[in-house]
């Protein structure tokens, strides 16, 4: 797993989610699961007792991300390739891959879900949105 832990810290190096605040990726191990659990998740978030927990499909939430526009400058074109360079990898890697996101105005994002070995692995971002 520490290679994976590597090889998926290498792929978000430099990768910025843009919200109200521009925010770095994190990969995460969460360790050993039967599936992917709302629960640990809010729990890594530092928010066990949140009702504002969202799940989104993966690709959906990937889709515009790595959707390449005829305006886009070199900066942009660059991220939507890495993106897509990360949604591969996560789509290969881990079963039941989703988007979890937790709490209303400060949301912690995750892209999640069970690696070989059966652990909840993936990256972590946040966002602000009003």
């Amino acid at each position: 797993m520490q290679d994976e832990l590597s090889e998926l810290k290498n792929i978000i190096t430099d990768l910025v989610y843009i919200s109200e605040t521009d925010s770095a990726w994190e990969a995460f191990d969460l360790g050993g699961s039967k599936s992917v659990s709302e629960k640990k998740v809010k729990a890594a978030a530092d928010r066990a007792n949140s009702k504002a927990v969202t799940t989104e499909d993966a690709e959906k939430f990937f889709a515009h991300l790595t959707e390449i526009k005829d305006h886009f400058g070199a900066a942009e074109r660059k991220a939507a390739k890495k993106y897509a360079e990360l949604y591969a990898y996560l789509s290969k890697n881990l079963s039941g891959l989703k988007i979890i996101k937790v709490g209303d105005i400060r949301k912690d994002i995750f892209a999640v879900g069970i690696d070989q070995r059966g652990h909840l692995t993936g990256v972590k971002t946040y966002a602000v949105e009003t």
